[in-house]
């Protein structure tokens, strides 16, 4: 069972509300799928994502990652974030 009241517990101490982060789910099956969403923190912590974060993890086995450092605003690959 997932701990969802932790899971934004964690993100509230770890994240301001407008912060981005990647959200990085890989499946542990034969699959090998990955899905990696890029979004602020306080559409990250809606019952919604949570939901689908669930249901990837129930379906799939998919194990989720967050990211430690945050984004700009609407990025939409982390190869963005690289400096040049």
């Amino acid at each position: 069972m997932i701990d969802h009241t932790a899971a934004r517990a964690f993100l509230k101490t770890a994240y301001q509300p407008d912060d981005w982060i990647a959200v990085f789910l890989k499946s542990s099956s034969e699959t090998s799928r990955v899905a990696q969403r890029i979004a602020p923190v306080s559409l990250v912590m809606t019952p919604a994502f949570h939901e689908w974060m669930a249901r990837e993890n129930e379906h799939d086995g998919a194990n989720v990652f967050i990211s430690v450092n945050t984004f700009s605003p609407r990025l939409v690959s982390r190869l963005g974030a690289r400096e040049n």
